[in-house]
């Protein structure tokens, strides 16, 4: 077993702990397993949900979920033949042309009339949630974990991500999660999620209010925008990681993972 592997495991317990992550994931996966509604108002509702909690920015799209929704109806009869479809193409993207032609669509438009982009991010997470957990998510966060992990086990001999090519993502995240003997999409999401969340400073969803708060009147704020406060936070954290400052705020776990992050 990798070690990635036991770090995936720790993320896993960490997320699925009483946070904000675990509350929001299960009342999407719950929308996604409600039956009722017509075909196209379901899938609508789920997306709009996924864009909510996800901040996917479909709702900056004029007709973006609209189209989106009636390109899946296109795609598969019913969910039971779109999980089929997601499954075989995560095992063979170039194979299953209507999924990879799913992710190479441009959706919506901008408030000028201008086409707007492709949707991998929202498409990706539909995937993720219908299939039980078991397709890839495809965002900036598990890129960046990606890359984060070449970095740290160069012997893994991971390929580059080519940010332009959605099978190439697809194809090098089904490799991570087999050499690692991770073999789990969701414990592997849970990884590249956290993993990412950490280095940029961000916290809020894996803490409580109070925690959150005391973390942050620890911390002299020089300017209130969202980045310099997230790398402001993420410096006081490794300055102080193996001090007792932080052991009232966050649990043991959270701390391991922390350093694995950091250092």
């Amino acid at each position: 077993m990798h070690e990635i592997n036991y770090y995936a495991d720790l993320a896993q317990k960490i997320l699925g702990g009483d946070t904000a992550y675990y509350h929001d994931k299960k009342m999407i996966a719950n929308i996604f397993q409600a039956k009722k509604g017509k075909d196209f108002d379901k899938i609508k509702l789920r997306l709009t949900i996924i864009d909510s909690y996800y901040s996917t920015q479909m709702n900056k799209r004029f007709f973006g979920i609209e189209e989106i929704a009636e390109k899946i109806l296109a795609v598969s009869k019913n969910d039971e033949e779109l999980i089929n479809k997601f499954k075989n193409f995560i095992e063979n993207p170039n194979e299953e042309m209507k999924i990879l032609e799913l992710f190479k669509t441009k959706f919506g438009c901008k408030k000028t009339g201008e086409q707007s982009g492709v949707a991998p991010s929202i498409i990706s997470k539909y995937a993720y949630f219908l299939t039980n957990f078991k397709f890839p998510i495809y965002d900036n966060l598990a890129k960046e974990g990606y890359k984060l992990i070449c970095k740290k086990y160069p012997n893994l001999e991971l390929r580059k991500l080519n940010d332009n090519n959605i099978v190439n993502y697809f194809e090098n995240i089904s490799n991570l999660n087999k050499i690692t003997n991770i073999n789990n999409y969701d414990k592997l999401d849970n990884l590249l999620w956290l993993y990412g969340k950490l280095t940029q400073g961000s916290f809020s969803l894996i803490l409580h209010k109070k925690d959150y708060l005391k973390l942050v009147n620890n911390i002299k704020f020089k300017s209130e925008k969202s980045k310099d406060v997230d790398n402001k936070i993420r410096n006081y954290i490794i300055e102080n990681l193996n001090s007792s400052k932080l052991l009232d705020i966050f649990k043991k776990e959270t701390i391991e993972f922390m350093k694995f992050c950091y250092n």
